[in-house]
């Protein structure tokens, strides 16, 4: 049976679009992405929707990771680890805690985030997309 993985956005600034991610309605941490820049290829978070996503091993991050499909007029978008907007190419960074890192806005541990992600989903999921700002 598919889990549902929600991330709901609560912010959005040039400095990165900030939201929660929960599993079947269980809160598990943050997650942070590109500002909103009309679906940009690498520099935008994606629309507000429905998808889904797998788990895969990434061989980039050598460690499994979740590609999302069927985000319109894009591909390769992931969520995977990382804390800050250095780490991402348009795809979710999850993270337990948000801080910041060399002055940039971050989520912290991301890899126990992901790992926990990994750990209570299933292997395909739904996926909703929502702000809430």
């Amino acid at each position: 049976m598919s889990s549902i993985i929600e991330i709901t956005r609560l912010e959005t600034s040039p400095a990165g679009t900030i939201s929660t991610i929960s599993v079947n309605k269980d809160l598990i941490g943050f997650t942070l992405s590109p500002p909103w820049n009309m679906n940009k290829k690498d520099i935008s978070c994606i629309p507000d929707g429905h998808y889904f996503c797998k788990q895969y091993y990434s061989e980039t991050y050598k460690r499994m990771c979740f590609a999302v499909y069927n985000v319109v007029d894009r591909t390769l978008i992931r969520i995977h680890q990382g804390n800050t907007l250095k780490d991402t190419t348009g795809c979710e960074l999850p993270g337990m805690h948000l801080g910041s890192l060399s002055g940039k806005r971050a989520v912290l541990n991301s890899r126990y985030c992901l790992d926990n992600l990994i750990t209570i989903s299933s292997d395909v999921n739904k996926l909703i997309v929502r702000s809430f700002y």
